[in-house]
């Protein structure tokens, strides 16, 4: 087999370490690095420095796959965050839409008096009541949502709400889109802003008659059959 100088050996050792070389070549270099220490001593370097790129090589490929794994992980964070907020967003305006209910001043009510019956032409989203323990005297108030108010159409107001299983009232729709609702009870009251709330968060379950006294005193009367 021909023999190879040491700089053609320098040349192609490169080749040797990364595998490339034939077999006729590979059998010629590995001849010569027998008989040759300084071209061995030069192939170590090379392999030793081949063998600690690789090394780095694979650390850098594993701190970049980190590094993708955090920034995936962080926007999927991101999105969900922004899903959420999106998602707390949009259900503060339909609560503040739709569902919060304000409370329909007596004045603005449109409430009247019409013979013997209780009337309102007054468009609203939900009208309350309670009645005395002996069922003469009842109390009542509306509230409004502003979907109620931007669609100028809420529920014609219906007294049967208002009746415990319809024994205080009677309820007559007419063709006017008015309801009439014959007056069975002694009183009615409407009541004030601040003892509506009392009465959504259902301090009204067992009133003593100074309590009742003083829900009339704070209420406006609507009726009496006085």
């Amino acid at each position: 087999m021909a023999k190879i100088t040491c700089e053609v050996v320098k040349d192609i050792l490169p080749l040797y370490v990364d595998d490339v070389l034939s077999s006729d070549s590979r059998a010629l270099v590995e001849e010569h690095l027998k008989a040759c220490d300084e071209c061995a001593d030069r192939y170590k370097n090379l392999k030793a420095n081949d063998s600690f790129t690789l090394k780095k090589n694979e650390e850098d490929r594993a701190v970049i796959k980190k590094i993708k794994k955090k920034i995936q992980t962080k926007r999927v964070v991101t999105a969900l965050i922004s899903a959420l907020c999106i998602a707390a967003l949009a259900f503060g305006i339909f609560y503040g839409v739709v569902i919060k209910e304000s409370y329909i001043p007596y004045e603005e009510s449109g409430l009247k008096v019409s013979g013997n019956s209780l009337q309102t032409n007054r468009d609203y989203y939900k009208s309350y009541g309670m009645y005395t323990p002996d069922g003469t005297t009842c109390f009542i108030y509306m509230t409004t949502t502003v979907y109620t108010d931007m669609k100028g159409k809420g529920r014609v107001i219906t007294i049967e709400d208002l009746s415990d299983e319809g024994r205080a009232m009677k309820i007559d729709d007419n063709d006017d889109g008015v309801t009439d609702s014959a007056l069975i009870n002694s009183k009615i009251y409407y009541v004030s802003e601040e003892y509506s709330r009392q009465m959504s968060h259902g301090k009204w379950q067992s009133l003593t008659e100074e309590e009742i006294e003083t829900l009339k005193h704070n209420s406006i009367l609507v009726w009496s059959a006085e």
